[in-house]
């Protein structure tokens, strides 16, 4: 249902009115207040819950939230390709890295995110996340080499 109403938002061919009243269609049995999963006050009525679908959505079709009932997708580098799974925004790079194994200590350096020509000399924080081997795994492929390594210099 959620894909439906942006697919609909996102349609450029469609006016505001005509998406307004697809939107107000199939909202007809939605409960009011609007609130996400973990009780953040989305919308007081269904009018201004139209304006934020509409206000939310993008031409990008790999958008999606995060299912906490499914594993955790792979992290890439864009960090509109994920949205939190019970707030209205993209994933912080903290969250990302969580996500990814590493340690709250870990510090990434640089900026969030570049664009254009700056990311030919710089790498933002957003793309060392995607970019990396999660800790966690690449800890137990060592080990695993460990152990082949010692078995082959018996």
């Amino acid at each position: 249902v959620q894909e439906k109403l942006l697919n609909i938002a996102s349609k450029s061919s469609l006016s505001q009115k005509e998406k307004f009243d697809l939107l107000d269609r199939y909202l007809k049995k939605v409960n009011i207040p609007a609130k996400s999963p973990d009780g953040t006050l989305l919308a007081k009525n269904k009018i201004q819950l139209i304006e934020l679908i509409i206000k939310l959505a993008t031409k990008k079709h790999t958008q999606r939230p995060i299912d906490l009932s499914r594993p955790a997708p792979t992290m890439v580098t864009l960090p509109d390709d994920f949205v939190h799974p019970s707030k209205p925004r993209i994933l912080t790079v903290r969250e990302m890295a969580r996500i990814q194994s590493f340690p709250d200590s870990f510090e990434f350096r640089g900026k969030e995110t570049t664009g254009g020509t700056k990311r030919r000399t710089e790498v933002p924080q957003y793309t060392q996340v995607g970019n990396a081997v999660a800790p966690l795994l690449a800890f137990e492929l060592g080990k695993a080499f460990m152990d082949i390594l010692k078995k082959n210099s018996v």
